[in-house]
């Protein structure tokens, strides 16, 4: 497993950490930490798009997620989100993964975060009754403002982990307003040959959070 402490947060924590609500917690989402995970994996080349274009639609629209390398990642949290993608009958359309590849990240997404000192568990957390509190706050904001700057110039940001962050919240409708007016990619941080992937990841949160 990778060491929390010492490794980059990943997508799913970043944007888990985005979705904040109430003042000194953290809480749970259905799709989002995985809408994370499986983008890291079209980063590190992990899943691809095998786009089967129906009538009226974008390839990227009708688009299912094909696992090309299933061999270990070096993170626990990425060997199960992949496990939960391989183990269905055929290739998944990606708003239909979103949630159990989430049920896979969210074991571990808590388990770095409270690793990472950022926050503690109350009440046997993750049951629906139980929450997350903040444990240091100065961390907490000091990652949340990178973010936070990101966001306000998506077209500038380079990184595609941060970028990809930004990407998730936008298509989300956590910005009110904006789901559904904007383009899927803010920027152009993603290397080319994962573009088509990650557009179908987001055209899949898109779809879950209209959807709702």
């Amino acid at each position: 497993m990778t060491d929390a402490t010492t490794s980059m947060p990943s997508i799913a924590e970043d944007v888990q950490l985005m979705l904040q609500q109430r003042p000194g917690q953290l809480e749970p989402d259905q799709i989002m930490p995985g809408a994370g995970a499986l983008i890291e994996l079209a980063l590190e080349g992990r899943i691809r798009t095998d786009p089967k274009a129906g009538f009226l639609t974008e390839p990227a629209d009708n688009a299912r997620l094909v696992v090309v390398d299933d061999s270990p990642t070096g993170s626990a949290m990425l060997d199960d989100a992949l496990a939960a993608v391989s183990a269905r009958r055929r290739p998944p359309f990606a708003y239909k993964v979103l949630q159990p590849v989430t049920v896979a990240v969210v074991p571990h997404l808590y388990v770095a975060r409270v690793e990472r000192g950022v926050v503690r568990e109350t009440g046997g957390y993750p049951t629906g009754r139980d929450r997350l509190e903040i444990a240091d706050e100065s961390v907490f904001f000091e990652r949340k403002s990178v973010l936070a700057r990101a966001r306000t110039l998506p077209a500038t940001v380079s990184d595609p982990r941060i970028g990809a962050v930004i990407d998730l919240l936008r298509n989300n409708g956590t910005y009110r307003g904006e789901s559904g007016l904007l383009s899927i990619i803010a920027g152009d941080c993603y290397p080319p040959a994962t573009r088509d992937v990650i557009s179908s990841i987001l055209r899949g949160v898109r779809h879950m959070s209209t959807s709702q």
